[in-house]
């Protein structure tokens, strides 16, 4: 039958790194990745705040992405009546953090209306 047959070989496997870090004094932890990554897309999330802690929420924000590592950072919050106030995490607060590695190969997706 044409057009059947084994496939061809897809795209490369995505390349990952996860890690659960700890935040320096300023707020600030560092993932490096384990090779050099073309396309890096990172998920970070704050683990906390711990029970005995004042009640202020944590909010990661990437705020650097090279080939070689991210850096993240981790702020309090609390609401207050008008306003909000907000501060870099102290240090020990635990972030995990993961990265794939896109490339325009691995996420090519098939047309959906069958064209």
């Amino acid at each position: 039958m044409e057009g059947r047959g084994r496939p061809g070989p897809g795209p490369p496997a995505p390349r990952y790194a996860a890690a659960v870090l700890v935040t320096e004094e300023d707020g600030r932890a560092r993932l490096t990745f384990p090779a050099e990554f073309s396309g890096p897309v990172l998920t970070v999330l704050p683990v906390g705040p711990e029970p005995e802690s004042d009640g202020r929420t944590m909010t990661a924000a990437i705020e650097e992405v090279a080939a070689g590592d991210a850096a993240v950072r981790v702020w309090r919050t609390r609401p207050r009546r008008g306003q909000g106030v907000f501060a870099p995490s102290r240090s020990g607060v635990v972030v995990h953090v993961s990265a794939v590695d896109v490339t325009e190969s691995v996420w090519a997706c098939p047309s959906r209306s069958g064209a």
